[in-house]
């Protein structure tokens, strides 16, 4: 009985360390940026911009923001979040 118990417990302490391992915890930075500076901003990882209309445009790669402007190569979604058009800049 007691080989049979040893099992259990092992099993139990490897299972137990697999499925906290397998959580994986992503940290999300979100910040805001001055759209009215005059110095342009390059920004390397994915942006949202979200309108005044209520539509929201995705942009996947490097963007530059300048004189209230973003530009970039990005996807335009309305309200109900249905992609719409592409965009150069918003």
């Amino acid at each position: 009985m007691s080989s049979i118990r040893t099992v259990i417990v092992w099993t139990t302490i490897l299972m137990s360390l697999f499925v906290l391992t397998a959580c994986a915890v992503r940290d999300l930075e979100v910040s805001s940026l001055d759209t009215a500076s005059t110095k342009p901003i390059t920004v390397s990882s994915p942006v949202k911009a979200h309108l005044t209309d209520g539509s929201t445009v995705v942009f996947e790669e490097d963007v530059t923001v300048a004189a209230g402007k973003v530009t970039g190569d990005g996807r335009k979604y309305d309200v109900t979040l249905e992609p719409s058009v592409r965009v150069s800049s918003c």
